[in-house]
C-alpha cells in the first residue's frame, strides 16, 4: 500500500525552510499514553493530516485530492469513518 508524501512548502513571505505547519502550534498533551481503545482522530495519521492541510491551505482542496484521500485512507486503517 503506497502513501503519498511530500515536503511542507514555504509559506510566501516566510524564511525559508519554514513551513505552516511549523508556526501553529498543536496540544498534543491529550493524545499521550492514551490505551489503544481511547484513540482520539486528532491523535492519529499526523503525518498524512499536516500533509493534507498544508496543501489545502496553500492550494485549494479541488488541487489536494490525493492528499486528503491518503489522510482518509489512514483515518480507515485505524478505525476511524472519514465521511
Amino acid at each position: 500500500m503506497g502513501t503519498t508524501s511530500s515536503s511542507p512548502a514555504s509559506t510566501p513571505g516566510a524564511s525559508p525552510g519554514v513551513s505552516i505547519v511549523q508556526s501553529v502550534k498543536i496540544d498534543h498533551s491529550k493524545c499521550e499514553n492514551k490505551p489503544k481503545e481511547m484513540k482520539r482522530p486528532c491523535c492519529v495519521c499526523r503525518e498524512t493530516r499536516t500533509a493534507r492541510d498544508e496543501c489545502i491551505l496553500l492550494n485549494g482542496e479541488e488541487k489536494c485530492k490525493d492528499f486528503v484521500e491518503a489522510h482518509n485512507r489512514c483515518l480507515k486503517a485505524e478505525g476511524f469513518d472519514p465521511a
